[in-house]
């Protein structure tokens, strides 16, 4: 139930817009994730939303801290991520998307964390807002995230739709 990426830049002070727009060298794809079991394998039946919402969030913030190749496991070829209002769609391109933003070091700090079934089938939406700190940057920036989860039909769930948005001001 546990289981649910680094580049280098200068280390000067940086906007949002730096962030979701420079582009850097991605490291080797290691997809040694595994996939998380959030249903009951006994009775098939879905286990608390929020606490799927809880344990994902923190295994996908955790994972995008450490190494975000390892985010591929989470995806799908129909996955589609919109980031800073840039859509990509397919694992390849939502790694790709992840592991080119231009920081090596980066935390999120989770604020408030909602969640709701979004459809007959088992679905989960999931809002996230929070504060991420990269690199040496001394001020945090504000964030929020919206994860649409579905099952996978195997006893886990994938990220069908990830949308970021940076907060000014």
């Amino acid at each position: 139930m546990n289981a649910w990426h680094r580049h280098r830049s200068s280390p000067r002070s940086r906007t949002p817009a730096d962030i979701a727009g420079r582009k850097h060298q991605r490291p080797n794809l290691q997809d040694n994730c595994s996939k998380a079991i959030l249903r009951d394998q006994t009775t098939g039946i879905m286990a608390d939303y929020s606490g799927i919402a809880q344990q994902f969030t923190q295994f996908y913030y955790t994972t995008f801290d450490e190494n975000r190749s390892n985010l591929a496991a989470l995806y799908r070829d129909h996955s589609m991520l919109t980031f800073e209002s840039a859509s990509v769609q397919g694992t390849s391109a939502i790694v790709q998307k992840l592991v080119d933003l231009p920081f090596e070091k980066v935390k999120h700090q989770v604020q408030t964390l909602d969640a709701q079934p979004s459809s007959g089938e088992g679905g989960i939406i999931v809002m996230v807002t929070g504060a991420l700190m990269v690199d040496e940057e001394e001020r945090p920036m504000n964030y929020t995230q919206v994860f649409q989860l579905l099952p996978d039909g195997a006893g886990s769930y994938f990220v069908f739709n990830d949308m970021f948005k940076l907060i000014y001001g």
